[in-house]
């Protein structure tokens, strides 16, 4: 339902996540590979803007919290 958490303990590239945010749901992702973490975050963040016309206003060292929330673990 709309509203509703999704968690994906291998998010991987996002995937999840951008599906997530098209249903109205939030999400919440962990993933041990760095290099897919900044992956990730960057196809979130751009799917959410670009559905919302929103102006991107984010870099690749700062994470917009009430968009996406992801677990990196070493």
């Amino acid at each position: 339902d709309e509203g509703d958490v999704v968690y994906d303990p291998f998010s991987g590239t996002g995937t999840t996540g951008v599906v997530a945010n098209r249903l109205g749901r939030e999400f919440i992702g962990s993933e041990i590979n760095s290099k897919l973490v900044n992956i990730s975050k960057r196809r979130i963040i751009n799917d959410w803007y670009n559905r919302t016309n929103r102006q991107r206003s984010f870099n690749n060292n700062t994470i917009d919290n009430t968009i996406y929330c992801i677990i990196f673990i070493r």
